[in-house]
C-alpha cells in the first residue's frame, strides 16, 4: 500500500485539498507505459535493434565498423547523445519512421488511467515531456465540451500569458507524434531548446510561481533536473515541488534538497500499483482542520503585581482592572508548561472563577473607568456580532486599535476557538512578514482580545459611501492588491487562510492624507472564521452574504478550509466596491446574478479598455460560484486583475491574444452583441441571415482568427435569402485580404459557405480601433438583411 503518512506526501496532499497554490504537473514516459507505449530505454532499445538489422544486412566490409558503433552507441550512458547518435546512423528519414512505428497506437490506445486521475485534482497544466498527447486525449476524456490550450515547446512564450486563465494548458515540450521537426529526444535539440529565452523564463516562472508535481520520470532526467539547478542557483524563493518516485537511495535525497525538491516515495511493482493509489487517494482526500488551539496566556506588558491569587468570592470585590491583572497573572504561570496537563487545568481554573471572569470582561471608553491591562480605551470606532473595536492608547502613548469580543463568545467553545485561531494567524503573518496585514501586538483571554496597529483611513464600505471608490484605476488597484495579499498568506509554508474577507475588513491606508498613494490592509485575519451554520449569530449580519455556502450550509460538499472560500469572499468584496450594493445572502444562486453583476461593474466611470466591465463581471462570477471546485484561484483572479490593469492603463504587456479578441468585439458595431464562450476563447454573434461570426484566439501561434459560417436550414427569414448570403459572401475572401487577414479556409457551395481568416495579434494589436473599423466595414455587406 502507498504510504500516504510520509511527511512530503502530507504537505502535498494539503496544497492540494486546501487550494492554496496553483500546481502543474510534469509527466514522463513512465505514465504512458500502461498503454504499451515505450520508456525512453524502450524507445531508445527499439532503434537500437533497428540498427543492428541494418548492420546484418550490410556488405561484408561494412559489417564490422557499423556493429562497432552499434556497440559502442549501445554502451552510452547518455540518452540523449545515444539518441543523437542513433539519428546520425540510422538516417532522419529510418530514425523518424521507427520512432513512429514505435509509436503508432498513442492515438488508439487506451488512455493510462493516470493521466484522467490527474485531470481530476485541482491543477493548472500538464507540461509533458512525451509525444503521445495523453495528456490530451485523457483531458477531453475527462471533460468532452471542453478543450485544453495545447502548445508545443517551441511556442511555450505565448502560453507565460494564459497559465493563469481559466482553461486547462498542455505543453507537449518535447513535441507530439505527428510534426517530427518538433521533436526533442537528442542532445543538439535539446540544446538548441534550452538556448530559447522565452523557453529558459517560462520554465523559471513555472518553478517559481507553481507547486510542481513530477511524476512517470527519472529523477535526474536533464530536461528538468538542470532547471531546478539553475533555480536554485538564483536564491529565488520559490515553494517546493514534489517527485513522486521508487528511488529511495542517499544520493536522490541529497540533490532533490539541494534544488528544492520534496520526494515522495512508493515501492515499485510490476505495474506500479502506487502510483494510482497515490492519485486515488489525494482526490479523495479532504483539508483537516488543525487541531485545538491552546488557550492564550496575556502576551502583553509585564503583569506587576503581588497580589495573590484570591478565592472566588473574594476576587469580586476588585476592581475589574485588578481581578484583569490577578487572573492573567495566574493564567500566565498555569500556561508556561505548555502541555495538555496545563491546559487542562486552565480550562478547570475558567470554570472556578467564572464570575470574576465575567467582571473582567466588562469595558467601557469612559474616564475613569477605561483601563484595560496597560492600556486606555479612548473611543468605540465599531461594533460588531463578533466583538467591539477601540480606539486605544498604550502605557507609552501610542494609538493602538484593540477588539474585545463579546462576553458571550467565551462561553461557546466553536467561538472561542475561532478566536485563538486568529491571534496564531496573525502571529504567522508577523512573524513571516507578510505585506498588508494590519500588524499584531498583544492578545489576552481574560477578556479575549487583540491589540492591533491604528490604521488611519477608511474601510472600503466607508470609502465607498464617501464616493471614493468610482473609477476603474482604484478599484483595480484595490482588487490586485486585497487578492495578492491574500494570496501570499495563502503560500506561506503554514497556509493561513482569512474566511471573512468583507469591505469592513480592508482599510485603505492614509487614503485621507494622500489619496493618490495610499495601501491595502487587511484586517481581523481568520477572526472571525466560523464553520457550518451552528453560528447562527452570523446569520443576522451583513457579512453572509460575503461568506461562501460552505461557510453557513451544513450541507454543503466544500470545506471551509480551503483557499477556494477566501475566493468568494474576494469576488462578493469586488462585486461591492463596483456597484456598492451589499450582496444578500446566496445572490450568487439568484436568477438574476448575472444582471446584477454587469450593472455593478458598468456603474463605473468608462473605460478606453471597452471590455473591462464585461471579464470583472465574468471574473466576479467566477470567483463565486457555488461549487467550490468550479471557482477561480487566487492565481487566476491576480492574473487577471494584472492583466485588466494594464489594459485600463494602456499598457499592452500583459495582453493575451484571448483579451486582444474580446477586445476587438467590444469595439467593433458588427459583434457589438458578442457572446464570449470561455472554453474556445471565442466571441460569436448571430445576424438574422443565419451568418455566424465568430472571433477566436488561437494563443500557440499568436494568431486572431475570424470564421464566417452560414449553412441553409430552410427556414431562413426571407424568401430567397440563399442567394443573397453566397452572393454576398463571395467577394468577402477579397476584402478580408485587403485588410492584410490570411485566408485560411474558403468553402462556397449551395448550401453552405465557411470562410475562416487569420491575423497576427501584434498588427492588431498597433491600432485596436480602427482594425475594428476595417473589420466592421468588411462585414458590412453581410448585414443587409437586418
Amino acid at each position: 500500500m502507498f504510504d500516504t503518512d510520509q511527511d512530503s506526501y502530507c504537505s502535498f496532499k494539503g496544497i492540494v485539498t486546501e487550494r492554496t497554490r496553483p500546481i502543474i504537473v510534469w509527466t514522463g514516459a513512465g505514465l504512458s507505459m500502461e498503454a504499451g507505449l515505450p520508456n525512453w530505454i524502450g524507445l531508445r532499445n527499439h532503434l537500437q535493434e533497428a540498427l543492428y538489422r541494418r548492420t546484418f544486412q550490410a556488405k561484408s566490409s561494412d559489417i564490422a565498423r557499423l556493429s562497432e558503433k552499434a556497440d559502442s552507441i549501445r554502451r552510452d550512458p547518455n540518452h540523449w547523445t545515444a539518441f543523437e547518435r542513433l539519428q546520425q546512423t540510422l538516417g532522419r528519414t529510418s530514425y523518424r519512421d521507427h520512432i513512429r512505428e514505435r509509436l503508432a497506437n498513442a492515438s488508439t490506445a487506451p488512455i493510462p488511467s493516470a493521466y484522467r486521475l490527474l485531470w481530476r485534482l485541482p491543477i493548472s497544466g500538464i507540461l509533458t515531456l512525451n509525444l503521445d498527447r495523453m495528456a490530451t486525449r485523457a483531458y477531453v476524456a475527462e471533460n468532452p465540451e471542453q478543450l485544453p490550450v495545447e502548445f508545443l515547446g517551441s511556442q511555450v512564450g505565448h502560453l507565460a500569458q494564459v497559465m493563469h486563465s481559466e482553461r486547462k494548458f498542455i505543453a507537449n515540450l518535447h513535441g507530439n507524434i505527428d510534426d517530427s521537426s518538433s521533436w526533442i529526444f537528442t542532445h543538439s535539440s535539446l540544446k538548441e531548446l534550452r538556448s530559447k529565452t522565452f523557453y529558459n523564463d517560462f520554465l523559471r516562472t513555472c518553478l517559481s510561481s507553481f507547486t510542481n508535481l513530477f511524476i512517470g520520470m527519472t529523477i535526474d532526467d536533464i530536461a528538468v533536473g538542470s532547471h531546478l539547478k539553475s533555480l536554485s542557483k538564483l536564491n529565488i524563493e520559490a515553494p517546493s515541488h514534489f517527485w513522486l518516485t521508487d528511488r529511495g537511495d542517499f544520493r536522490t535525497d541529497e540533490w532533490a534538497e539541494k534544488v528544492g525538491v520534496r520526494l515522495i516515495k512508493y515501492r515499485p511493482d510490476s505495474n506500479h500499483s502506487q502510483v494510482l493509489e497515490f492519485l486515488k487517494d489525494l482526490i479523495a482526500s479532504t483539508p483537516n482542520d488543525p487541531h485545538p488551539i491552546p488557550p492564550l496566556a496575556f502576551s502583553g506588558l509585564p503583569i506587576n503585581t503581588t497580589e495573590t491569587l484570591l478565592s472566588p468570592e473574594e476576587m469580586l470585590s476588585l476592581n475589574a482592572e485588578d481581578i484583569r491583572y490577578i487572573l492573567n497573572q495566574e493564567a500566565v504561570r498555569i500556561l508556561s508548561p505548555e502541555n495538555d496537563q496545563a491546559y487542562n487545568e486552565y480550562e478547570a481554573f475558567v470554570q472556578k472563577y467564572d464570575e470574576a471572569i465575567f467582571r473582567a470582561w466588562y469595558t467601557s471608553d469612559k474616564d475613569g473607568r477605561n483601563q484595560l491591562l496597560g492600556h486606555k480605551l479612548k473611543q468605540q470606532v465599531a461594533l460588531g456580532a463578533f466583538g467591539r473595536v477601540y480606539e486605544a492608547e498604550t502605557a507609552d502613548g501610542r494609538k493602538v486599535a484593540i477588539k474585545v469580543l463579546l462576553e458571550n463568545i467565551r462561553r461557546d467553545p466553536g467561538l472561542l476557538r475561532s478566536f485563538r485561531r486568529g491571534v496564531r494567524s496573525m502571529r504567522i503573518l508577523q512573524e513571516r512578514h507578510v505585506d498588508g496585514m494590519v500588524a499584531y501586538e498583544t492578545t489576552s483571554e481574560i477578556p479575549a482580545f487583540v491589540t492591533m496597529e491604528w490604521i488611519e483611513g477608511p474601510n472600503l464600505t466607508e470609502a465607498k459611501d464617501a464616493r471614493a471608490l468610482e473609477d476603474w484605476e482604484d478599484v483595480l488597484f484595490i482588487s490586485k492588491e486585497l487578492t495578492s495579499i491574500i494570496r501570499n498568506a495563502h503560500s506561506l509554508p503554514d497556509r493561513v487562510l482569512h474566511r471573512d474577507i468583507r469591505p469592513s475588513n480592508v482599510m485603505l491606508r492614509d487614503y485621507w492624507i494622500d489619496p493618490s498613494n495610499y495601501k491595502v490592509a487587511v484586517l481581523d485575519f481568520d477572526l472571525s472564521w466560523h464553520r457550518g451554520a451552528q453560528e447562527l449569530s452570523v446569520l443576522h449580519t451583513t457579512a453572509v452574504g460575503y461568506l461562501a455556502p460552505e461557510q453557513i450550509l451544513a450541507s454543503s460538499d466544500g470545506s471551509t478550509r480551503n483557499a477556494a472560500v477566501d475566493a468568494f469572499g474576494i469576488g462578493m468584496t469586488i462585486y461591492y466596491i463596483c456597484g456598492g450594493t451589499e450582496p444578500l445572502p446566496e445572490l450568487h444562486q439568484h436568477a438574476n446574478y448575472a444582471d446584477l453583476v454587469e450593472k455593478a461593474t458598468r456603474s463605473l466611470t468608462s473605460s478606453s479598455w471597452k471590455s473591462l466591465p464585461e471579464r470583472m463581471k465574468r471574473l466576479i462570477i467566477s470567483s463565486t460560484r457555488h461549487r467550490q471546485s468550479e471557482r477561480w484561484d487566487l492565481s487566476q483572479i491576480v492574473a487577471e486583475l494584472e492583466r485588466l490593469q494594464a489594459a485600463h492603463s494602456g499598457s499592452i504587456s500583459h495582453i493575451t491574444t484571448e483579451m486582444l479578441v474580446e477586445e476587438l468585439a467590444a469595439r467593433s458595431i458588427t459583434f457589438a452583441k458578442y457572446e464570449w464562450n470561455t472554453d474556445t476563447n471565442s466571441a460569436s454573434y448571430q445576424l438574422p441571415t443565419g451568418l455566424l461570426l465568430q472571433l477566436s484566439a488561437d494563443e500557440p501561434n499568436a494568431n486572431v482568427s475570424l470564421r464566417i459560417s452560414w449553412a441553409r436550414t430552410g427556414i431562413e427569414q426571407r424568401a430567397g435569402m440563399s442567394k443573397y448570403v453566397i452572393k454576398a459572401t463571395r467577394t468577402l475572401a477579397d476584402q478580408l485580404k485587403s485588410a492584410h487577414w490570411k485566408i485560411v479556409t474558403e468553402k462556397h457551395e449551395a448550401q453552405s459557405m465557411t470562410i475562416q481568416a487569420t491575423k497576427n495579434r501584434q498588427s492588431i494589436l498597433q491600432d485596436i480601433d480602427h482594425e475594428a473599423e476595417i473589420l466592421d466595414a468588411t462585414l458590412q455587406g453581410l448585414k443587409f438583411a437586418e
